[in-house]
């Protein structure tokens, strides 16, 4: 048994993975043993070695890292989005990105009631996802740890609160961000207008994306001494563990910082 625990991790499992494998034996010859099958179940002296159960630090995610705009990147995107806030469609769904760090499809299916304006909070609970057909619908998050609730900067709030006030009409869903129709904005339109206008305008190397702006939030949280937990909470991870395996920074700041830190970070 530890002979196979360990080809099955040199195979390429994730720790977690043969973790579970390994308990789901003890169960079944714990049972054998119960039926008299066997004396002992031989599970518990087939342990993993250390390093292979999930606890050590893991390595640097150089894919991830390499996604994280560099802080005069970050400062130009930011300052545009402010100049264009009224004039651009994408300014606004693109700086609420960056300051929360929310996936694309997330952002675009905010609606103004999950806003708490008075306690700065927005409730995540919700998307926008464009299917196969091209139709586009809102539903729910896909995940438990992906519903959830965030504190948001006060530039934050008060770039909201700017936009509500120059929306004439909010449509029955009341998404915040639509067309004239009240169709959500297509979350590949957002991308596509990214890459292929916004970056040459800025200037910005080819890893500026959506989902890089949330790279960007993570990693300037976990360099900022956010706690994994925090910023896997608020980023809709499955736990710190898989923070830690994208990231991998050193943390030290507690709960309840995380707005804050983002705040300072892009001078606010």
């Amino acid at each position: 048994l530890r002979q196979l625990f360990q080809n099955l991790l040199d195979s390429g499992l994730k720790p977690k993975t043969v973790s579970n494998i390994r308990g789901t034996f003890s169960v079944a010859l714990g049972d054998a043993v119960g039926d008299g099958l066997l004396l002992t179940n031989p599970v518990p002296d087939a342990k993993l070695r250390k390093q292979h159960r999930g606890t050590r630090k893991p390595g640097p995610a150089p894919s991830a890292r390499k996604k994280v705009l560099e802080p005069d990147e970050l400062q130009r995107f930011v300052s545009w989005c402010l100049v264009n806030e009224v004039t651009n469609q994408w300014a606004v769904p693109l700086l609420l990105i960056a300051n929360t760090g929310m996936r694309r499809g997330e952002a675009l299916g905010v609606a103004w009631d999950r806003v708490d304006f008075a306690r700065r909070l927005l409730t995540i609970d919700q998307q926008v996802e464009q299917l196969d057909d091209g139709t586009l619908v809102v539903r729910p998050v896909k995940t438990e740890q992906s519903n959830r609730i965030i504190e948001l900067t006060p530039g934050t709030v008060a770039l909201l609160r700017r936009l509500r006030a120059r929306q004439k009409v909010v449509h029955m869903d009341g998404l915040i961000f639509t067309d004239r129709s009240g169709q959500p904005y297509i979350p590949d339109s957002l991308t596509q207008y990214v890459c292929k206008n916004l970056r040459a305008k800025l200037q910005m190397p080819d890893k500026f994306t959506p989902h890089a702006l949330r790279h960007t939030h993570a990693s300037g949280l976990l360099e900022d001494g956010v706690d994994e937990a925090i910023v896997a909470a608020r980023l809709g991870h499955s736990s710190a563990y898989i923070t830690q395996l994208i990231y991998n920074h050193a943390t030290t700041a507690g709960d309840g910082v995380a707005a804050s830190k983002w705040a300072r970070r892009v001078g606010e």
